[in-house]
């Protein structure tokens, strides 16, 4: 599978592990924006520091950023919380962040899960 949500009170905290490519990203994404409780939700964290490899094309992250974008109109509050400390993943999540979404979450990248929770708890 390479990733599991688990839903917390005021969030998701997605971790992902192992080969991650486009797919499984847009699988996780896609389980979560389908359910009920997403319109409930202030905030997703995906857990990068497990990701061995990365496969993950620019197609693959147009369609994610298309996907995500309509899911906004359903819930515009919600921030999300890239971690990471590998260099393949910082550029993805960087070019997702900057290129592709129209700012419609509010996106920042951490290299611990620490601060990244502390970041998703300011409202």
């Amino acid at each position: 599978m390479g990733y599991k949500n688990v839903w917390e009170p005021k969030g998701v905290y997605r971790r992902y592990s192992g080969r991650v490519s486009g797919t499984t990203i847009r699988n996780a994404v896609e389980e979560i924006e389908a359910d009920y409780r997403f319109d409930l939700i202030r905030y997703v964290i995906n857990d990068y520091l497990a990701v061995t490899e990365t496969d993950v094309k620019d197609i693959e992250l147009k369609l994610i950023a298309a996907i995500d974008s309509a899911a906004s109109t359903y819930n515009q509050r919600i921030k999300i919380a890239q971690v990471t400390t590998c260099p393949d993943v910082t550029e993805i999540v960087t070019y997702y962040a900057n290129q592709l979404r129209d700012n419609t979450y509010k996106t920042q990248i951490f290299s611990t899960l620490e601060d990244a929770r502390i970041w998703v708890e300011e409202y």
